[in-house]
């Protein structure tokens, strides 16, 4: 931890040392051959220039000429300069970081070179994986450590299912700041993890989340500063075939008045986005990455400031945004607005922050979706994804419950609670609390969206499917808070579950009757599940 500070210091050191204070006055060598700043390099590939290569510090933006040269002034407030991979390239790697980034060693008054080398690749048809919330944190208590070994298992078994180039993307929140000191577990620990993992396998493209801040740091540039040293920018962009990738920071850190963060685009990344996409042909589909989403599942925007300038700037092209933060799953579809865009808060890794899979063996979200991550295949300019929990088959999309099986009284499910626990528990569950012969099966369905059909048959006969609003997911209150009111806590619960609205209901005539559930994706997947009924409710029906 200590050479980790030192090394932070290092770089804020040289961030500050590099900072503009007013116009720039670059020291150009004599034997500069590219021009008159005080940033200048090369991107080759195999010995030869790349012209029309994006070049940035997060502020200006220049193109490479037709030798692959480039030369501009820089700031070089954020102390490093990133190139956007053009498509039908790859950066070399340090384990699994394509190095598309350089860091600033030179004072911003003196001009220095650096180049970038690429290599030419296929990516004509490729996979991408979205990885949200990790939470690592080496949490002996819940064992994150040992459940994540499940997560790189899994993943493993889906870069080895087919011979296709594949990339990872997070969605941020790799680490946990609030351990990095208490247990010796910060951004270069999830670094060296990752690297042992995968090593060169999976390149990794990094997006940074509100726990990847250093909190012993009160503004946003300080507070990144661990982020930028270790893992590189916090917001870039890169091109993979026919997608250009945008990856964004919307946590403003230390901006609300409590002293933590505010969900927003600050106008230097906006700016630099625009000139970032006069560089990108409106008929490119963007992908756009950042932490906290976009809109709420009520489809409202929950960016605190930057939003209108986002969308405005976002006008012409088909945007689809990736988020994590919430740890659950849900989709906005605006794809017919003005401005088209998609948005996938994409669940997380560690399901709720890893707690439930200790609890009860199965890590779930607070909405009932497994912890897992979103597997997207690309085919020139189109993609299809499905997100895949981990040590769950690609088809496994939704779980079944039959009502009349359910009754969650504190009686059963937390007779060891305090009165104040058990009061709490049934405040929770609400109407599970009760038994029931209303005949109803609930559907979760974690990764739906309006353009998903459920259809349900009993005896040939289609039943009437039903939307919930407000649903809890049953099996998170027994996986997490049963278990926490009964072991851990007296009325409260950190990670209570959330309400959603991708739990459905249908109508059975009888009690034992068995159903026929066929559930239809976006891309004309089907999903079925014969369901035999009365059918069990409990941990034990759902590890097997």
């Amino acid at each position: 931890m200590k050479k980790s500070r030192l090394a932070l210091l290092f770089f804020l050191f040289l961030c500050f040392s590099c900072e503009d204070k007013g116009v720039i006055a670059p020291v150009i060598p004599p034997d500069n051959p590219f021009g008159d700043g005080n940033a200048y390099g090369t991107v080759s590939c195999d010995g030869t220039g790349v012209p029309g290569v994006v070049v940035s510090d997060g502020y200006a933006v220049c193109l490479t000429d037709a030798r692959g040269n480039y030369s501009f002034s820089s700031t070089k407030r954020n102390g490093y300069l990133f190139i956007s991979i053009p498509s039908g390239y790859e950066c070399f790697q340090n384990g699994i970081q394509p190095q598309f980034f350089k860091y600033f060693s030179k004072p911003v008054k003196e001009a220095e070179r650096l180049d970038f080398q690429l290599r030419k690749v296929n990516q004509s048809k490729y996979r991408v994986l979205f990885f949200g919330d990790m939470h690592l944190a080496d949490r002996k208590l819940f064992g994150d450590i040992m459940q994540f070994r499940k997560f790189v298992e899994d993943v493993k078994s889906t870069l080895e299912s087919e011979d296709v180039r594949t990339y990872a993307i997070t969605l941020g929140d790799m680490s946990w700041d609030r351990f990095w000191s208490t247990n010796s577990y910060d951004l270069n620990s999830y670094l060296k993890e990752m690297n042992a993992d995968f090593g060169d396998r999976l390149p990794v493209f990094h997006t940074m989340g509100n726990h990847d801040n250093d909190s012993s740091f009160s503004t946003d540039f300080l507070a990144a500063g661990a982020f930028h040293s270790i893992l590189g920018p916090s917001y870039y962009s890169f091109n993979i075939g026919g997608i250009h990738y945008i990856v964004l920071d919307d946590i403003d850190y230390g901006s609300s008045s409590d002293g933590s963060y505010g969900r927003e685009i600050v106008a230097e990344q906006a700016l630099w986005m625009v000139e970032d996409l006069k560089h990108v042909d409106k008929s490119t589909p963007l992908i756009v990455t950042m932490h906290a989403p976009l809109y709420n599942k009520e489809g409202k925007t929950v960016l605190r400031n930057g939003y209108d300038g986002l969308i405005k700037y976002l006008k012409g092209y088909c945007s689809t945004f990736v988020t994590g933060h919430t740890h659950i799953l849900y989709n906005v579809d605006r794809t017919d607005s003005p401005v088209s865009v998609y948005e996938s808060n994409s669940g997380s890794v560690c399901g709720g922050w890893w707690v439930s899979g200790s609890n009860s063996g199965i890590n779930l979200a607070g909405d009932g979706s497994p912890g897992g991550y979103r597997v997207m295949d690309v085919n020139g300019k189109t993609f299809s994804w499905r997100y895949k929990g981990t040590g769950f088959d690609k088809d496994v999309q939704f779980r079944s419950y039959d009502r009349n099986s359910i009754c969650l009284s504190p009686e059963k499910w937390t007779p060891n609670a305090s009165a104040y626990g058990k009061k709490a528990f049934l405040e929770a569950v609400g109407e599970y609390s009760e038994p029931s012969r209303s005949n109803e099966v609930l559907l979760n369905v974690w990764d739906w969206d309006s353009s998903w059909k459920i259809d349900v048959y009993e005896g040939g006969n289609k039943l009437k499917v039903s939307q919930l609003d407000d649903a809890k997911d049953p099996l998170y209150l027994i996986c997490y808070e049963a278990y926490e009111y009964e072991h851990h806590y007296d009325d409260s619960v950190n990670y209570p579950a959330y309400t959603t609205n991708h739990i459905f209901k249908v109508k059975a005539n009888d009690s034992d009757s068995t159903l026929d559930i066929r559930i239809t994706d976006r891309e004309g997947r089907v999903y079925r599940e014969t369901m035999t009924r009365p059918k069990e409710f409990s941990i034990g029906m759902y590890t097997r």
